[in-house]
């Protein structure tokens, strides 16, 4: 309790707990001896109980991850009726699985008056990832973005496509594959902090 050792609120006690709670991947579990009721309102124990308690929905410029959540496990999901900005309902499956891992993604994003599904963002690079689904490209439209592709590409920005029916069929090779290619690129989820290669030694 604050009565015993005081409130955990320095610019250190920040860096340690911001560590300790970036650090899990799929699920944080808390075990406390302390209630809130013993913790002042600026102590960083005090926030983490709260935010445990009652968690936010996570937001990513404006989209409610929850919402979108519930929306995706819908058992009807018609072709034009996925949520905005989406352009179909692959697009958010894709979306989801990037988000669920901690990355920053930014659905229907515009570069050079074109539009990509989604484009994921590091500290010093981005990937568009493009969702080629079964159902909305024909072959002139297919022919279309791959025009987009070379001059987006001849521009600097890196691509990588997804077929819906691969996506479908194998959703994990693909996630595989999408995550090796943002590593490559140099992006990581938020939070997540990549090993560090020891230097080889001087000879």
């Amino acid at each position: 309790p604050n009565e015993n050792i005081g409130a955990l609120s320095k610019p250190a006690d920040q860096r340690r707990f911001n560590v300790a709670a970036s650090r899990a991947r799929d699920q944080m579990w808390v075990f406390h001896s302390v209630m809130l009721s013993e913790l002042s309102e600026s102590d960083l124990r005090r926030r983490l109980l709260q935010f445990c308690y009652a968690p936010k929905p996570i937001d990513v410029d404006g989209l409610n991850i929850d919402e979108l959540e519930l929306a995706a496990k819908a058992s009807r999901r018609m072709p034009g009726v996925q949520p905005k900005p989406f352009e179909s309902w692959f697009e958010l499956d894709v979306f989801l699985r990037l988000v669920r891992k901690g990355y920053r993604v930014r659905p229907q994003c515009e570069v050079a008056d074109k539009r990509i599904d989604l484009m994921v963002e590091g500290g010093m690079s981005r990937l568009a990832v493009e969702c080629d689904g079964d159902y909305w490209h024909g072959i002139d439209q297919y022919q279309a973005d791959v025009d987009r592709q070379r001059k987006l590409e001849r521009a600097g920005l890196t691509f990588f496509r997804v077929l819906e029916s691969h996506f479908r069929a194998m959703p994990l090779d693909v996630e595989q594959r999408l995550v090796a290619a943002l590593h490559r690129q140099g992006i990581f989820p938020i939070g997540y902090t990549p090993p560090v290669t020891p230097a080889s030694p001087s000879v």
